[in-house]
């Protein structure tokens, strides 16, 4: 599942305009791992759109493109998709620990209520790391 609920149904990152009803809010989400590619796109779409000018790319992007009712079996796999994500994946405990870690793999653990990603090198020598993206 996405960072956010809203799971694309065609994998193309949602542009624009928040809401149809609220004028002047933008949104740019959905990217995963091509944010670093896309984003540069998606802001000339709401500069252009700020200044009352239109993007080549505007529809390909356009955030409201989503329909629920027109979409209602795409809206019910984001609904359980969504429900699965914010319940199960809260109460879902795994309790690995760093000696359960095999040598020369890692996992996201956590340690005092944080998350930290850990890697076991050949030798057995550890490494942590945020599991955040810096950018």
């Amino acid at each position: 599942m996405n960072s956010l609920w809203i799971d694309k149904l065609d994998k193309i990152p949602y542009v624009g305009e928040y809401s149809n009803f609220m004028p002047n809010m933008y949104i740019m989400t959905g990217f995963n791992k091509w944010g670093m590619t896309s984003s540069n796109v998606a802001a000339n779409i709401i500069v252009n759109k700020i200044c009352g000018s239109e993007s080549v790319y505007e529809e390909i992007f356009k955030s409201t493109r989503f329909k629920p009712i027109v979409n209602k079996d795409e809206m019910k796999n984001m609904l359980v998709d969504s429900t699965k994500s914010l319940i199960l994946d809260r109460i879902k405990k795994e309790n690995i620990k760093t000696d359960d870690i095999k040598n020369n793999s890692g996992a996201i653990i956590d340690i005092d209520g944080t998350k930290v990603g850990v890697y076991k090198n050949e030798e057995g020598k550890i490494y942590y790391i945020k599991p955040v993206c810096t950018h």
